[in-house]
């Protein structure tokens, strides 16, 4: 619940740089480990928008079909690196 509080919050800060000028903006990066557990649809607006405001996401889960279809789909759509690994 924490951590969903502070996605949120790190969503707002990330929209609120639109006032910032696009060279004046400093990169600043979110790091979510079991990645199904805040995956939320607010997710999906993330990865569409936050990019332009310099927001880097690192995100991991086990597999996809622990993903609602919307962010699974926003995270195929938007993301410009994905790697797998087995075991």
């Amino acid at each position: 619940m924490i951590g969903s509080l502070l996605v949120t919050k790190i969503q707002i800060d990330a929209m609120s740089r639109a006032d910032i000028a696009r060279e004046d903006r400093r990169d600043f990066y979110l790091y979510i480990d079991e990645f199904q557990n805040f995956a939320t649809k607010a997710f999906a607006t993330i990865l569409s928008e936050a990019r332009k405001y310099r927001l880097s996401l690192i995100i991991a889960n086990q597999f996809t079909a622990q993903l609602q279809e919307e962010v699974r789909d926003a995270i195929f759509g938007n993301v410009g690196t994905i790697m797998a690994f087995t075991l």
